[in-house]
């Protein structure tokens, strides 16, 4: 068990260090990836989406298109 504690630690630094690279690379500061919903609104300004469409994100079935959609900008 603490092996997989370690290894799941180890994962969620390393996507924490990705995406404050991320958004260093976007213009942006770092510490605006860590910041849960922020982060998201962050990035719907910069691919210039409305962001009335975070709303469309917590509906079930329309996430699936909009996520498809996000990604792709």
């Amino acid at each position: 068990m603490f092996i997989i504690g370690i290894l799941y630690l180890a994962i969620i630094v390393l996507m924490l260090v990705s995406w404050w690279k991320i958004f260093e690379k976007l213009g942006q500061p770092g510490w605006k990836s860590l910041i849960p919903i922020y982060n998201f609104i962050v990035l719907l300004e910069l691919i210039r989406w409305d962001l009335w469409k975070i709303i469309l994100f917590f509906i079930p079935l329309v996430q699936i298109v909009f996520g498809f959609l996000f990604y792709r900008d």
